[in-house]
């Protein structure tokens, strides 16, 4: 991962250069869920002239030519119109639904004994019940 240039390997201070550097290093894509600081800190590298724009169009180039490999544009991703599903797709019934799943498959456990949290030594755990 990019961060850890930062925080585990402490190849530089900030992750801006942590950024540059996996740009240079020949990093396409940062795909964090939740963290848009790559793709942040990429266009201040570009707006700053750190990076090239064409680095940037190189990147661009290769993620689109293995999409288009990988047949990602094709019309088979597009929902099917006969799909007796597609209707009832998100509606309330199936959020009803959902949330029932959610409810129920909740474990809740008792901390006798002070046994959690569990060591990181832990190998196994048997979750048991009616």
């Amino acid at each position: 991962d990019i961060e850890k240039l930062v925080t585990d390997y402490h190849l530089v201070e900030t992750y801006t250069e942590a950024a540059l550097l996996a740009i240079n290093a020949g990093v396409d894509m940062s795909m964090v869920p939740l963290d848009y600081s790559f793709p942040a800190d990429v266009y201040r590298l570009v707006t700053s002239g750190a990076i090239n724009e064409s680095r940037i169009d190189e990147s661009v180039s290769r993620i689109l030519q293995l999409k288009e490999n990988l047949g990602l544009f094709g019309s088979n991703y597009l929902p099917d119109p006969e799909n007796p599903l597609l209707d009832s797709f998100g509606s309330a019934s199936d959020w009803n639904v959902a949330l029932k799943l959610a409810q129920e498959s909740v474990t809740l456990l008792k901390n006798d004994q002070s046994l959690l949290p569990l060591s990181r030594t832990t190998k196994r755990v048997l979750v048991t019940g009616p």
